[in-house]
């Protein structure tokens, strides 16, 4: 009788975690959603605390069940991550642990190679690096590498600018009617720097959101973004501002 009450119990809190909000999407290769499970390379699964709970975890397994990612949310509305996001391997090893506090990397930073080896130790405090050893796949010490490496504009920022500055064309019809704005622009620096899938985030008005999309469209290929020594595809958002003079 005590055993099924546990079982019963067990089942409950179970089941009360799916019925507070779960959503399953799925996902191919590129990170791309797609309609179901024949398309899929992982899907993705969502748990609240509570129904009006805004703290949630977000769960990624791989087709085979195998888990891929798990990840804490204080709010996912804000994304603001909290606690330990971990990553895994297909194999189910584990690929990387890192510490959040209020969305900021915050503690350790833990990566290893597919044969279990540990490939990085670092320590970080709000999001700066403070310490750290990396080592190759038999578990020799290395000259140590930045854990995160942002995507950057042939040149960096100043370059982005001046390249804004010299290709954006004020749309004559926004230009006569007084129409400014900030329209922000999202799009992906893929994994060899090319800028692809753009988007409106923010739009202001229709002319200046297609004007600012025209010239996102003709910039030259990126730095991409490295994670842990890897490139990786990674969203951009792009404020560009429409001011009359």
């Amino acid at each position: 009788m005590e055993r099924l009450r546990t079982i019963l119990t067990i089942g409950f809190f179970l089941f009360s975690m799916i019925a507070f909000g779960q959503d399953t999407i799925f996902y191919n290769s590129n990170s791309d959603k797609v309609r179901n499970r024949v398309q899929a390379d992982y899907y993705q699964i969502r748990l609240k605390e509570n129904i009006s709970s805004k703290r949630l975890i977000e769960r990624s397994y791989y087709m085979n069940n195998q888990m891929r990612e798990e990840i804490y949310y204080l709010d996912l509305s804000q994304k603001k991550k909290e606690g330990t996001q971990r990553f895994w391997f297909r194999s189910g090893q584990l690929k990387s642990a890192v510490d959040f506090v209020d969305n900021k990397i915050h503690g350790n930073v833990l990566t290893y190679w597919q044969n279990g080896h540990l490939k990085r130790k670092d320590t970080f405090e709000n999001n700066k690096f403070v310490s750290g050893t990396c080592y190759d796949s038999i578990g020799n010490q290395i000259e140590h590498f930045e854990f995160l490496v942002l995507p950057s504009f042939p040149g960096g920022d100043k370059m982005l600018l001046e390249f804004l500055k010299n290709n954006l064309r004020y749309p004559s019809y926004a230009s006569e009617h007084g129409i400014q704005g900030r329209v922000i622009v999202k799009f992906v620096v893929a994994k060899d720097g090319t800028p692809s899938k753009f988007g409106i985030r923010i739009g202001v008005d229709r002319d200046l959101d297609m004007e600012a999309m025209r010239v996102v469209r003709t910039m030259p290929k990126w730095t991409p973004c490295y994670y842990d020594g890897e490139p990786l595809d990674f969203w951009y958002t792009l404020p560009i501002v429409f001011k009359m003079n």
